[in-house]
């Protein structure tokens, strides 16, 4: 009886740990799914923000040209 109630400890002890791990998991995949989210997001700016300078560096460069001639 005493090895079985030992047993039962080390079973509790590992289901605990267990579940634990289990919350862990998927907190840290919460947390991967939230970190691709803002990445996806950064790279939209980004590219917007290329779009832009981009239009700048065609408006100085037409206004450098028309101010040569």
């Amino acid at each position: 009886a005493a090895h079985m109630e030992s047993m039962n400890q080390l079973y509790a002890m590992q289901l605990a740990d267990g579940q634990r791990q289990s919350e862990f998991n998927r907190k840290y995949v919460a947390d991967l799914e939230k970190s691709a989210e803002h990445s996806n997001k950064f790279n939209e700016e980004l590219q917007g923000l290329t779009a832009n300078l981009n239009n700048l560096n065609r408006v100085y460069g037409g206004m450098l040209t028309a101010m040569k001639s």
